[in-house]
């Protein structure tokens, strides 16, 4: 019987090759990217999931609370903290430590000889305990876990390995940090998964810390209101321990050591299936993003079903004599059911296998277009392969079951004098099924335009300051004869205009802190800091609206600041803060003189607010020099600010970013978002078209008779034209009042995480509904066109 029905499913599908072709290419498209989607959906769901213990496993936070009302959230949480925890907390079953972001420049080091090799590892160190290596997953390829316990001691992964010392055994080997502090390598680990937030590839002893930062790490190890966002510390909760009671007992913990400072300082458990979601905390991507794009594969998935309705419905006018005939025949109801079923089992199928190439050949090219790590491999992905066995299942049923009842429903006589269902609800499903497919298309297009804008709002807004043409240099120490030999020298160069030494660009995130004004109190709100030279003024265009620029220095003595700082102050007019005494606390406890303002710049990214900030001299903080260059020679001028920086640090790794890269990247989820969007409104578009192209198709034979009737009557070919052309239009009208104000609620929801965005325009929902109306006019435009001309003699002979 199956073999039978497979057999002839597949004479029907050869014999409408045209119909079979469209529907497989429709299919294919539509599952490939619907694949892509899940892929990228599920690579981020599976961030730091494959530890064994990642369900009770959990990050401390700290949520400050300033007394303004305003919160900052910081991913870090105090050393001294971790040590009281277990004590504490009888939940708590162990607890690891952090310290990540480090950057050194590595020398890979012979005993009584100079470092022969140099590399630099930007943000890719970290400070562990030794528990580190319990709470969390790591193949350990060589070495002795045990041995971290001691000072000048690391473990690094594979890939170091092999970087540093090639097919030698890297342990016990030893390397040079800064070429100052001797650490010996005391094992290897395999290469973590791609799918981690915890980016780091060496792992030095924490009982190295005091060692190589002697100055801090006294307080740091001590104070309870020390939080830095790189120090990060992780406990393991016990099997039934009850997070509310852990919750309750930290903030009692907390309560007792910081005494009047509890209300300010409110630790939290984060779960680490939220770190990579949570973007308060530095995380990556929200849910919500993924919850949309999720909706977007849904919708696709609606789209493809509806096609192939429309398509199969649309064959039937083709088919109805051979159900007669079958029908005549003896074939039952059931019988024509299942073979339809059938037949939209084999062409989901076909779809799937032609959409499994797709999918491979396209992922490459995804991936390089997002610039992300995505792999698809089917055989070695379970639950890739259930939602595909499901996804399968779904799809023949949604799309075979309607169109199946058409067919198997047809009544003989009728099926043979070619005179289909002309029953008003057959019309209404189809009319309907088309105008919720066009509603879906819809919200894409206008999700996609206003995400676009959004997105090129964030790269293309004015920050209020220049950041192209300028290079961003590293400086291994802020020695003064090294700094301004540097200035000088690279100052010969003609293809560089000025540059600056600084803790920080004028936008980047961290420095801060509270500050008393005039010989006040402490201000209940917080200030941004940007520490550097003289020249941080020029170099980044910063416009001065009041008093002049800091004197040249080494310490804290002047200030410029800000709008924003006089607003939160209270003060009018920019001449009155002139003169008056600051004290920044996190920079230093003397006052200092305010002698000048600056308009107001975007301190941060765009999804926060402006806010209050100072610009004030202190060179023990500069760690970069910005450098502006002439445009049109970046390429000399970087190679002179190499060659003359490497004769001024010969151990070190010369290295540089583009501030507008810099930048840009705080936006690099928005791009990938908008780009899968971008190729899922693509998809829907020529889908839908498709969909349409069904539609008319079944019109033409339905209305055959009517339009020959017409034609004789002396209706010309334009007036047929817009007669069915009319319907069409009414049903896109129909979807655009249905998606206008379901895309509306969706881009709000969507443009709530960004404190500027773009206005939600009413011409943009106008816009959409043109652009719906001309795709489904070129769609519909050829065949009406074809049936307005058609001879309407052999049309009603026909009937």
């Amino acid at each position: 019987m199956l073999k039978n029905s497979i057999r002839i499913a597949w004479r029907q599908l050869w014999r409408y090759k045209r119909y079979a072709a469209i529907n497989i290419f429709g299919f294919s498209i539509g599952i490939a990217v619907i694949i892509i989607l899940y892929q990228f959906i599920a690579y981020h769901l599976s961030f730091d999931q494959y530890h064994p213990h990642s369900q009770r496993l959990y990050r401390v936070v700290t949520n400050l609370h300033l007394p303004d009302g305003n919160v900052e959230f910081d991913p870090g949480a105090p050393i001294v903290l971790g040590e009281h925890l277990q004590a504490a907390l009888p939940q708590v079953e162990n607890y690891a430590l952090l310290l990540g972001k480090r950057s050194f420049t590595v020398g890979i080091h012979a005993e009584g000889t100079l470092p022969s090799k140099l590399f630099l590892e930007d943000k890719n160190i970290a400070f562990v305990n030794q528990e580190w290596f319990h709470l969390f997953s790591y193949t350990w390829l060589a070495g002795n876990m045990a041995a971290l316990s001691k000072p000048n001691t690391a473990v690094i992964t594979q890939n170091l390995a092999e970087k540093y010392f090639e097919r030698t055994d890297p342990v016990g080997k030893l390397i040079k940090l800064d070429n100052e502090h001797i650490v010996t390598i005391i094992g290897v680990v395999e290469n973590p998964p791609a799918k981690t937030d915890i980016k780091a590839e060496m792992f030095i002893s924490f009982a190295s810390f005091k060692n190589i930062y002697p100055d801090i790490y006294n307080p740091m190890t001590s104070q309870w209101d020390w939080v830095s966002s790189s120090t990060y510390l992780f406990v393991l909760l016990k099997q039934e321990a009850s997070l509310s009671q852990a919750s309750e007992n930290l903030s009692h913990l907390a309560s007792k050591h910081l005494k009047e400072f509890a209300d300010n300082y409110r630790f939290r458990f984060q779960p680490l299936s939220e770190v990579h979601f949570d973007t308060r905390y530095g995380g990556v991507i929200q849910r919500f993003m993924l919850t949309a794009l999720g909706f977007v594969g849904l919708l696709l998935m609606v789209i493809v079903s509806v096609n192939y309705i429309n398509l199969a419905t649309a064959q039937s006018a083709l088919r109805s004599k051979e159900i007669g005939m079958r029908k005549v025949m003896g074939s039952s109801k059931l019988a024509i059911f299942l073979q339809h079923m059938t037949e939209t089992a084999i062409i989901t199928l076909f779809g799937f296998l032609v959409a499994l190439q797709f999918t491979y050949l396209l992922v490459p090219y995804v991936n390089s277009w997002l610039n992300i790590r995505m792999k698809v491999n089917i055989l070695a992905d379970k639950d890739l392969i259930f939602f595909l066995l499901v996804f399968i299942i779904v799809i023949i049923c949604c799309a075979g079951f309607y169109p199946a009842i058409v067919l198997s429903s047809l009544q003989p006589v009728r099926a043979l004098k070619n005179q289909l269902a002309k029953a008003q609800t057959a019309s209404t499903v189809r009319k309907f099924l088309i105008a919720t497919q066009n509603t879906f298309a819809q919200i894409l297009i206008i999700c996609t335009l206003i995400i676009s804008m959004q997105y090129n709002f964030l790269r293309t807004t004015n920050l209020g300051f220049d950041k192209d043409q300028i290079i961003m240099v590293p400086v291994p120490d802020q020695d003064k004869a090294s700094t301004e030999y540097l200035r000088n020298q690279l100052l010969t160069s003609p293809h560089i205009l000025t540059l600056s030494f600084c803790s920080r660009p004028p936008s980047s995130e961290g420095g801060g802190g509270s500050i008393r004004y005039n010989n006040g109190d402490w201000e209940d709100f917080a200030v941004r800091s940007r520490p550097a030279d003289i020249h941080y003024l020029n170099t980044f265009g910063l416009e001065l609206i009041a008093g002049k620029n800091v004197s040249r220095s080494d310490t804290v003595r002047e200030f410029v600041v800000n709008q924003q700082l006089l607003s939160k102050l209270g003060i009018q007019d920019p001449e009155d803060i002139l003169g008056k005494t600051l004290v920044a606390g996190e920079l230093s406890p003397n006052p200092g003189r305010v002698v000048g303002v600056v308009k107001d710049f975007h301190s941060s990214n765009l999804y926060a607010p402006k806010e209050p900030l100072l610009i004030t001299t202190h060179r023990a903080l500069y760690s970069k020099v910005a450098i502006k260059v002439k445009p049109g020679h970046i390429s000399e001028a970087i190679k002179h600010i190499q060659t003359e920086w490497k004769n001024i640090y010969p151990t070190n790794v010369f290295d540089y970013t583009f501030l507008s890269d810099e930048l840009t990247s705080a936006y690099q989820t928005e791009q990938i978002i908008s780009k899968l969007i971008y190729l899922s409104v693509i998809v829907a578009i020529l889908l839908s078209s498709v969909g349409w192209y069904g539609l008319i198709s079944l019109v033409a034979v339905q209305r055959g008779k009517e339009i020959s009737v017409r034609k004789i009557l002396g209706a010309s070919s334009g007036q047929i034209m817009i007669m069915l052309s009319l319907d069409f239009i009414k049903m896109v009208g129909i979807a655009t009042l249905i998606a206008s104000p379901i895309a509306w609620y969706l881009i709000n929801r969507y443009l709530e995480q960004f404190a500027y965005r773009v206005e939600i325009y009413w011409w943009l929902f106008v816009l959409n509904a043109l652009l719906a109306t001309i795709i489904v006019l070129l769609t519909i435009g050829s065949k009406a066109l074809e049936v307005s001309k058609s001879n309407p003699i052999k049309i009603l002979k026909a009937h």
